[in-house]
């Protein structure tokens, strides 16, 4: 999957006769690059998270719900660990960006190679390279390569809409005007996944959605994911991407296609 025709969608969800206020309409009329420039200045406030997450999966195959401790931090170090009803391990995940290691503790086994979207894949059922997994997980939109931009502010709903086009395909950003973070983005024309960002706050001097939602149409996925009190911006624990395999436990080695190697 192409990571700039990865995408992104909000479900908003208002209460009773509770009205949510928009910010009034900007001062200025920005342009399409000023919009993204201070998405992306939002996005690099956030540059890595501990803690646990609530896990809910549909697939082809079921659905299922797990915890995760996840350690993430950019530009690409990640750590998963999918955690039993008593909190032992079952599988944990570890990439640098470069090279993966899983160890997948029931199975007994260790496995080792390049840090494809493939291998990726053998935590998570999406095909996602280590450095857009480490953007999801921290809440920020990869943006289409375009050809085309527009800006448009909505007053209702106190957003900038992004139309961004290249070729067949259109992203549509939807960017709160509060915090200039991505809270929708959908892509039409080609096959690319659809995400959501909510339940937005300020933390660690950044601002951290704490609840994912990715939607692989097509392929028959949704994953959604909702973290609870993540530590933010901390000094990163280098020791927690260490892809040493542990003591005893078999090391199989795989190709970037995910096939062992001999």
């Amino acid at each position: 999957m192409n990571r700039s025709l990865s995408v992104f969608l909000l479900l908003g969800v208002v209460s009773g006769c509770l009205h949510r206020v928009p910010p009034p309409a900007p001062a200025e009329q920005l342009s399409p690059e000023q919009v993204l420039a201070r998405v992306r200045a939002a996005d690099a406030g956030l540059v890595g998270l501990t803690g646990e997450a609530r896990l809910k999966a549909r697939t082809p195959q079921g659905r299922g719900a797990s915890t995760l401790y996840v350690a993430v931090q950019r530009p690409g170090l990640l750590r998963l660990e999918s955690m039993d009803f008593f909190g032992r391990p079952q599988s944990i995940l570890v990439t640098d960006g470069q090279r993966f290691g899983l160890h997948q503790v029931a199975e007994g086994r260790f496995y080792r190679g390049p840090a494809t979207a493939a291998n990726l894949s053998r935590f998570l059922p999406v095909v996602l390279p280590a450095e857009e997994l480490v953007g999801l997980l921290l809440g920020q939109a990869p943006v289409l390569v375009a050809e085309q931009r527009q800006a448009r502010y909505d007053p209702e709903q106190g957003t900038w809409e992004l139309t961004l086009r290249s070729g067949p395909a259109v992203q549509r950003l939807k960017v709160d005007a509060r915090d200039f973070k991505v809270r929708e983005s959908l892509v039409e024309g080609v096959a690319a996944y659809d995400l959501r960002f909510s339940d937005v706050r300020q933390e660690g001097g950044a601002w951290v959605a704490h609840e994912v939602q990715l939607d692989a149409e097509q392929a028959g996925v949704r994953l959604e994911l909702v973290y609870r009190d993540p530590e933010v911006n901390s000094a990163p624990d280098l020791s927690l991407y260490d892809l040493s395999p542990p003591q005893d436990v078999p090391v199989t080695e795989v190709d970037g296609e995910g096939s062992d190697t001999p």
